[in-house]
């Protein structure tokens, strides 16, 4: 029993987990950047749409919700059937 806390194999294996924290580590900061990168090109892209900014004021509505609320209505008016496209029909 002695033996198998002094082995090599407890030491590298200590090693080990030390290195994928590493790893796991800067796989995280990579994400957060291109997180970061993301919600910017996203603040950029509702700073045009003049609906998409005023949904901001709203208490409980954030960037992210406003782009996708805005982007959800904008494609339901743009996309009607040719069939509705007049009034006389």
């Amino acid at each position: 029993m002695s033996a198998a806390s002094t082995s090599i194999g407890i030491i590298e294996g200590l090693q080990m987990a030390r290195r994928e924290l590493q790893i796991l580590l800067g796989q995280y900061d990579l994400l957060h950047q291109q997180l970061e990168q993301l919600l910017a090109e996203i603040e950029q892209l509702v700073g045009q749409s003049p609906g998409a900014t005023q949904m901001i004021g709203m208490p409980g509505i954030g960037l992210v919700t406003a782009a996708l609320l805005w982007k959800w209505a904008t494609s339901r008016v743009t996309n009607i059937p040719d069939r509705f496209k007049s009034w006389r029909d």
